[in-house]
């Protein structure tokens, strides 16, 4: 598709992923929670499709820069949004006399996106699959079996998951190595699987979105027979396994064939909303924590469609404002243009 279509359908798709992933954090009833279930897969599918043309074969390709601008785009923002919100509740325990409601194991996980506030563990998985992957693409590249060694490592994944599971072990020393690598290979299979599968033609998404909508409604009949009640979804998510991951294929992609029918978009306003929530995806999730935090301390009988509302709101206003003092910042002369590049990298990315 021409680049000014393919922009606006990747602005959609991060847009459709943020929504998605707020909804989770406002309680919303059991059956949007399950059908949003596949926003985090999405996003790493969607980073998948962005790099599907990326050449590391030309010479201006280097893969020290480009882990840079991931560090600079990922890992920092978070880092200045932790220092704001951790400064925040501790100027506020003082002033009003309460306890600093953090500890600092909470605080170091959070910084280092392991548990702390949990929110910010999703970036870990961008950022170490951002490291990962041009060196497994080379590999890949090497061999003509690209999809059989893909399968050939889910199936590994998942044997070794099971047993792995059974054993009797350390809990901390499980969860460590159940958060670091069980939860790394699954999406970075589907990173490696869409980058490849975003190559091909529109009817072998199709026939995958039939074969995935197949086995949902099959597993789901199944367990329906056996216990009397709807597969929880969520259930195979932490790590992601069989069940979660056909589910994030199947809702992933339905929404690459038909978000075509967006390309007809005329409304200005529409595409500018669009492109600015596409745009300024991390900065709004980041702003959205201490909101989601908020209703989750106090007004917890608010409708959660008000809470998606207001939560959205606070965030989005935020960023709004926050982009706005930045191009003031930037419209100095006295800063070197390096500079604004790393201002624009960090605060309005």
């Amino acid at each position: 598709m021409p680049s000014k279509e393919r922009n606006l359908s990747l602005d959609l798709f991060r847009t459709i992923w943020l929504l998605c992933i707020v909804l989770a954090h406002v309680n919303p009833p059991d059956f949007l929670f399950q059908i949003r279930n596949f926003d985090v897969p999405f996003m790493v599918i969607i980073s998948g499709y962005l790099y599907a043309n990326l050449d590391m074969k030309k010479p201006e390709w280097n893969f020290w820069p480009y882990i840079y601008k991931r560090f600079i785009r990922l890992i920092l923002p978070v880092w200045i949004f932790l220092s704001i919100f951790f400064t925040y509740f501790w100027w506020l325990a003082h002033f009003t006399g309460t306890i600093f409601p953090f500890s600092f194991r909470e605080i170091l996980w959070s910084y280092l996106l392991w548990d702390g506030i949990w929110y910010v563990w999703i970036i870990r998985i961008f950022f170490i699959i951002a490291l990962i992957w041009p060196l497994s693409v080379k590999l890949l590249n090497k061999s003509r079996h690209k999809y059989k060694i893909l399968i050939f490592i889910y199936l590994a994944y998942e044997f070794i998951y099971y047993f792995f599971s059974k054993l009797d072990i350390n809990d901390s020393e499980k969860n460590i190595i159940t958060k670091s690598f069980f939860y790394i290979i699954p999406y970075l299979l589907l990173f490696f699987y869409w980058r490849m599968l975003s190559r091909t033609k529109r009817k072998w998404i199709e026939l995958i979105a039939y074969i995935s909508f197949a086995i949902i409604v099959a597993w789901e009949i199944y367990s329906y027979m056996q216990t009397w009640n709807i597969m929880n979804i969520q259930a195979y998510k932490y790590p992601p396994t069989f069940f979660y991951l056909v589910y994030a294929i199947f809702m992933s992609s339905m929404i690459f064939i038909y978000i075509e029918e967006f390309k007809e978009i005329k409304n200005k306003k529409a595409i500018s909303t669009i492109k600015f929530i596409g745009s300024s995806t991390m900065w709004i999730y980041l702003w959205h924590i201490p909101a989601v935090y908020y209703f989750q301390h106090h007004s917890t009988n608010i409708y959660y469609l008000w809470k998606y509302l207001l939560v959205l709101a606070f965030a989005i206003s935020l960023t709004l404002i926050q982009q706005k003092i930045f191009k003031q910042v930037l419209k100095k002369t006295w800063i070197k243009d390096k500079n604004k590049k790393f201002i624009r990298a960090v605060f309005m990315g």
